[in-house]
């Protein structure tokens, strides 16, 4: 996976990209890796009333602040890594 956000960081123009690679460990596949387990995560994080909001939400609007540190950290317990890169956006 590759994401890529420009705008704005500190009143400057900014571009963070996201990378994630992941291959097929215990039994499961990469694909069901990167899709089951954040909803399993999510749903954790739901039960458990650490996710305070009802309704159908994205994730990026339920997982983000507080949350978004530890999420990560959970998929790194399950070998699932995503780099996060800031850097200036020159192309703006």
């Amino acid at each position: 996976m590759y994401n890529t956000v420009r705008g704005t960081k500190s009143g400057k123009p900014a571009k963070v990209e996201y990378f994630m690679w992941d291959e097929p460990r215990d039994g499961f596949s990469a694909m069901a890796r990167v899709t089951g387990f954040p909803v399993a995560i999510a749903a954790r994080l739901l039960a458990d009333g650490t996710i305070r909001r009802g309704g159908i939400l994205p994730p990026e609007d339920c997982i983000c602040g507080d949350l978004y540190a530890p999420f990560l950290a959970e998929l790194e317990k399950r070998h699932i890594k995503i780099l996060e890169t800031v850097s200036d956006d020159a192309a703006k």
